[in-house]
């Protein structure tokens, strides 16, 4: 849900107005549907080699993605909003989503691509010390 307004027992809110349940939060909600469509690849390459008495583990990689996401939002149904409403102090909940079809208020389109390459080598140094160094480089 988003948005929140306290009714007093008054049956005023913090503005002055007039509201229907005395006690209570009333609150909006909101319905998402999204549909997502996500494409990974990873490519890594792995060796171990030595340099005099450090052995070494390096990994050398790519990766790619590529996202689409088209949100769909709506508020409100045909005949009015979707609300509920919350006892702050008992936690009694009480909603309605209303009748009649969802009205779909924004409609999005979002897509994106990221590219990453990196570079780690692991050095033992002994049986118990080992170091790891590394670099990534990001781009989106």
């Amino acid at each position: 849900f988003y948005f929140g307004t306290y009714c007093g027992l008054d049956g005023k809110n913090s503005k002055n107005e007039s509201c229907t349940k005395k006690g209570y939060v009333d609150q909006i909600y909101y319905w998402q549907q999204t549909i997502n469509k996500t494409t990974t690849n990873t490519f890594d390459i792995k060796g171990k080699f030595k340099t005099g008495s450090l052995e070494h583990q390096i990994m050398v990689g790519t990766d790619w993605t590529y996202e689409q996401r088209e949100p769909r939002l709506a508020n409100a149904t045909k005949d009015g909003s979707i609300y509920g409403y919350v006892n702050p102090i008992t936690g009694e909940r009480e909603y309605s989503r209303g009748s009649g079809p969802l009205v779909m208020k924004q409609h999005n389109y979002n897509e994106g691509t990221t590219y990453g390459v990196f570079i780690q080598d692991l050095i033992g140094l002994n049986d118990q010390l080992k170091l790891m160094l590394g670099v990534r480089y990001d781009y989106f």
